[in-house]
């Protein structure tokens, strides 16, 4: 049922969860304004990614490519979540936040 509603859904942040990728990609082809949106906690549409990687990765570039701000940060001074959200946004080439070296690990983490 949801995926039947989906096709006619302008919500961008339920969208983006679910991963309808092209619905996603219609809507913001019409109303673009909606990438920069953001909710009263001062959480943008990236935080709403899913678990799927590839999934993720397309709607990243999407939102990114709309005018989602990927600074911006909530209340909280946090930017979006890492995991596969973060990931996405690395690998997108368009990152969400710089990565910062730590060298004694030889890992990265989040600024």
């Amino acid at each position: 049922m949801i995926d039947l509603l989906s096709h006619y859904s302008k919500n961008i942040w339920n969208l983006a969860f679910r991963g309808c990728v092209t619905r996603l990609a219609e809507v913001l082809k019409a109303e673009p304004q909606l990438a920069k949106s953001v909710d009263k906690d001062g959480i943008t549409p990236l935080w709403w990614l899913l678990d799927d990687e590839a999934k993720a990765l397309d709607i990243v570039d999407l939102f990114l490519s709309h005018g989602t701000d990927p600074s911006l940060k909530n209340q909280e001074a946090e930017r979006p979540p890492t995991g596969p959200q973060r990931a996405a946004c690395w690998k997108s080439r368009k990152y969400c936040g710089k990565p910062r070296v730590n060298k004694q690990s030889a890992g990265s983490s989040w600024q």
